[in-house]
C-alpha cells in the first residue's frame, strides 16, 4: 500500500484550456499521466493542487471521472487555479459519485506508514496587506491539519501547493509551522518551466527535506513517498 504524490494535473477535459501553450512537454499531458500511473488499487496519491481548470463542480465532472478511473485512492489539495473548489459539504456531496476521491482541508489522513497533512499555502514574494492576511489564514489551516492527527508520534509529511521557499523568497508563516511541529518532509507544486525548476528548493532546507512535485517537473509520473 504505497503512497505517491504529484500536483498540477491542470485537467481540462470539458474546458478549452490546452496546456501545451506552456511548452511541448504538456502536449497530451493527461494521456502521459494515465500511461505513467504507477498506483495499484490499495495505493494512495496526494494531488497537491491545480487539479482542474473547471470553473464549477459541474464543469469538473469530466476531470473527476478521469481521476476516478485511475487505480488507487486520491487525496486532493486545493491549488490557486482550482476555481471549482467550494465548501467541504458540497465537495463531499459531489464526490460521492467518485468514491476513490477525498479532500485535504483542515484535516489529515493516515496510511500504514505515515500521516498526511497539508494546506494550500501562499505566495512567498508578495508584501501586500491582503496577501499577508491570506498567508496567516493558510498558516491556521496547516495548524488545524496537523492538530487533527490521531497519532502525533507517527511520521508526518506535509503537502502544500505553493512552495514555502523559492529562490531568495520565503513564506515564514508556513515555515514557522513546519519547524514548530518538527516536520521533516514537505512536498509542494505550483512551479512550472525550466527556469522556475532550476531555482526551486529541492533537498534539505533548515532541517526540512523539500520536494517539488509539479507534473512537468516529475515528467508526468507520480513520485513515490518512501
Amino acid at each position: 500500500m504505497a503512497l505517491y504524490v504529484m500536483g498540477d494535473f491542470h485537467l481540462s477535459l470539458s474546458t478549452d484550456k490546452p496546456m501545451d501553450v506552456f511548452g511541448d512537454a504538456w502536449a497530451g499531458h493527461e494521456k502521459k499521466i494515465a500511461a505513467n500511473w504507477p498506483l495499484c488499487a490499495g495505493d494512495t496519491i496526494v494531488i497537491n493542487g491545480d487539479i482542474s481548470w473547471a470553473m464549477d463542480l459541474n464543469q469538473a465532472a469530466a476531470d473527476f471521472e478521469f481521476l476516478q478511473k485511475l487505480p488507487g485512492r486520491k487525496i486532493l489539495l486545493k491549488g490557486n487555479h482550482d476555481y471549482w473548489w467550494t465548501t467541504m459539504a458540497k465537495l463531499r456531496q459531489f464526490a460521492a459519485a467518485y468514491p476513490s476521491i477525498d479532500f485535504l482541508f483542515n484535516n489529515s489522513y493516515e496510511t500504514e506508514e505515515c500521516l498526511i497533512c497539508g494546506a494550500r499555502g501562499w505566495l512567498t514574494e508578495s508584501r501586500q496587506e491582503q496577501d499577508a492576511k491570506i498567508s496567516k489564514r493558510e498558516q491556521g489551516r496547516l495548524r488545524r491539519s496537523l492538530d487533527s492527527r490521531a497519532d502525533a508520534d507517527k511520521p508526518t509529511y506535509v503537502f502544500l501547493h505553493y512552495p514555502p521557499i523559492f529562490g531568495a523568497e520565503r513564506n515564514d508563516d508556513i515555515l514557522e509551522v513546519l519547524k514548530e511541529y518538527g516536520i521533516r518532509r514537505c512536498y509542494y507544486g505550483h512551479l512550472h518551466g525550466s527556469q522556475a525548476h532550476r531555482i526551486a528548493c529541492t533537498g534539505a532546507f533548515e532541517g526540512i527535506q523539500m520536494y517539488l512535485t509539479a507534473c512537468d517537473y516529475l515528467g508526468f509520473e507520480p513520485l513515490r513517498v518512501d
